[in-house]
């Protein structure tokens, strides 16, 4: 079990599509946006936390396990269960709605590339073990996906404030 638990968790935040090229992250975002697409509204608001809470533990786990076995030294872009994490956090803080969330997944894929101001602070950070190395691995887009859904809803509020 110890040699294929590596294997395991790689599989696992690496969605299978981490290796692909181009954008793996964008990828991987994008399928975070079909899957919160599933999702009837009704339960929305109920539903994606859970998954959100479950699917953030998990990744934790599988994340300091791999980074136990594979030693990297920053955040390696086949991990992309990340912006899994950050673009349901977008997208729970955004309106609902097809056009409002694909803007919420545009403003997210934006900041998490260029990683501007705090976000890129986040992703600086050092670490003095394989847990905090996981925390910061996904802290930088959780920071990311929520100014991505607040500048969203920041726009829809100033849409609606200018119509007559």
């Amino acid at each position: 079990m110890k040699k294929i638990l590596p294997h395991l968790a790689l599989a696992f935040i690496s969605m299978g599509i981490g290796r692909l090229t181009p954008a793996p992250g964008t990828i991987s975002s994008l399928l975070a946006l079909c899957l919160a697409w599933c999702i009837p509204t009704t339960n929305f608001y109920i539903a994606l936390p859970i998954l959100l809470i479950g699917l953030t533990i998990i990744s934790l786990i599988a994340i300091n396990i791999h980074l136990t076995f594979a030693n990297p030294t920053k955040d390696p872009g086949y991990i992309v269960i990340d912006e899994c994490i950050g673009m349901w956090i977008a997208l729970l803080i955004s309106p609902l709605g097809l056009i409002w969330q694909s803007i919420a997944f545009v403003f997210f894929r934006v900041l998490d590339i260029k990683k501007p101001g705090i976000i890129g602070y986040v992703d600086g950070l050092s670490y003095k073990n394989t847990f905090q190395h996981s925390i910061i691995i996904i802290a930088d887009d959780v920071v990311a996906g929520i100014i991505a859904g607040g500048l969203t809803t920041l726009i829809k509020i100033i849409y609606h404030y200018w119509q007559f």
